[in-house]
């Protein structure tokens, strides 16, 4: 056994551990059955297998010391001199005969496509892409579909497993298969619904890593803590935009770049169209999946939120720091320079005025706010303006007064373009970090 990839991952999984619990807060704000994963990493087990490596990250540490083979017959124990909640495990076997065999599944896939069976007054509807695993006749008995470790109430209809289908990244060349590409996917157990309400894990682990040929990939400190925030923000959008996905668990990255190149062009569409008013964009912009691209780093986002009995802010952000920012949006369609003595247009400097008027009720009342408005960690509150285009700075006397009044105060001010191209950035940001997590 290659001792330096036992160093390197424990190295990955350290860093990555601390900074998934650092930050894992952000998520604070999200409803079942999204909740379930709000959790801190308390342990990890890493299987080495004859063709990759499993990360299983548990969010409970074991009430006694388990044996290898109580997680997987035929495991073995490796040394390890780092942190005790890593524990290293080597298996002759394949990943596909780990995830369909080991413990770590509180509830097995089984049975073939399409089909039904009843235990223990439980009906398991099979999704349909859940490939061939233990027979029928192998099924009597075992203790796998009993799901009384959840200390839940027994749903009065049937419950739907969710299967995967996942590979290692597979090189062709001329039509034909040259090798396994170097490469990390990154999984999220499915969520059981109970027709009473309660929702849990399908398996016991929350998250878990699958790594291909993990001595060809970049495993260190830096990445590991680059690959928790990157994941922490996937979670967040797989959320938003109504978790969870059926796609979601098994693909949660692809399906996060796909989403996003979407709504960018949804919301490039719109604020392009010469017919679109504020109304249209403050609606789309407040969709949960949509929100963000008006700040990708929030922590809760408010549309319409009350200050007082006086003010609504068009947005409210509560950011890492846990104070708060406040966005007012203007039509992407009017103009914010006059045309005639190139002079900042009425839109723009009421919109100013408001945002300003916002953070001095703040300053005078900030008591107030963080008792009645429920903004209860609010200290110095930041502002924003957006609105117009950049074709509206088209002379030189234009953009020398609107740098002028992006620098008179606190209140930051952007053009749709602008926010189009923060936005582009951003994902350009998630698209690297996709490609060091499959490279």
């Amino acid at each position: 056994m290659n001792h330096g990839i036992l160093e390197a991952l424990g190295e990955y999984i350290q860093a990555y551990v601390s900074r998934f619990n650092e930050i894992r807060t952000s998520l604070n704000n999200m409803q079942l059955p999204a909740q379930l994963y709000n959790v801190r990493i308390k342990q990890t087990l890493i299987f080495l297998a004859s063709d990759g490596t499993a990360i299983f990250y548990l969010t409970e540490i074991p009430t006694r010391k388990l044996q290898a083979e109580d997680w997987l017959a035929g495991a073995k124990a490796l040394p390890y001199a780092g942190t005790n909640t890593i524990a290293f495990y080597k298996i002759e076997e394949t990943l596909s005969y780990l995830l369909q065999t080991s413990t770590l599944n509180y509830i097995k896939i089984t049975l073939a496509p399409s089909k039904q069976m009843t235990c223990d007054d439980f009906q398991l509807t099979l999704h349909e892409r859940i490939p061939p695993d233990i027979a029928l006749e192998d099924m009597k008995g075992m203790p796998t579909l009993n799901i009384e470790p959840f200390h839940v109430r027994k749903p009065n209809e049937g419950l739907t497993l969710q299967g995967m289908v996942i590979g290692p990244f597979r090189h062709y060349e001329d039509g034909f298969f040259k090798e396994v590409v170097p490469g990390r996917n990154h999984i999220y157990s499915p969520v059981l619904q109970f027709e009473n309400g309660v929702s849990l894990l399908q398996y016991r682990w929350p998250f878990l890593d699958l790594m291909w040929r993990p001595e060809h990939l970049e495993l260190n400190s830096t990445t590991g803590a680059s690959l928790a925030e990157f994941d922490l923000q996937i979670l967040r959008l797989g959320i938003d935009t109504g978790f969870p996905q059926p796609s979601f668990p098994q693909a949660p990255t692809d399906y996060a770049s796909r989403f996003l190149q979407n709504i960018y062009q949804q919301f490039e569409e719109l604020i392009n169209d010469p017919n679109t008013v504020e109304p249209q964009v403050q609606a789309f912009l407040e969709l949960p999946g949509h929100q963000f691209l008006i700040n990708p780093n929030y922590k809760e986002i408010f549309p319409r939120k009350s200050l007082g009995s006086k003010y609504i802010t068009d947005f409210t952000i509560r950011k890492a720091d846990d104070d708060y920012h406040f966005v007012e949006i203007e039509s992407p369609n009017k103009s914010i320079f006059q045309k005639v003595g190139e002079e900042p247009a009425n839109q723009l400097h009421h919109a100013i005025t408001q945002v300003r008027d916002w953070l001095r009720y703040v300053e005078e009342n900030r008591d107030t706010v963080r008792r009645e408005d429920g903004l209860e960690t609010i200290y110095k509150p930041t502002g924003e303006v957006i609105a117009g285009r950049d074709a509206d700075l088209k002379s030189t006397i234009a953009q020398r007064r609107f740098e002028s009044l992006r620098k008179e105060g606190p209140i930051i001010i952007r053009t749709y373009d602008m926010l189009l191209a923060d936005i582009r950035a951003y994902i350009q940001v998630l698209q690297q970090s996709l490609n060091r997590s499959q490279r």
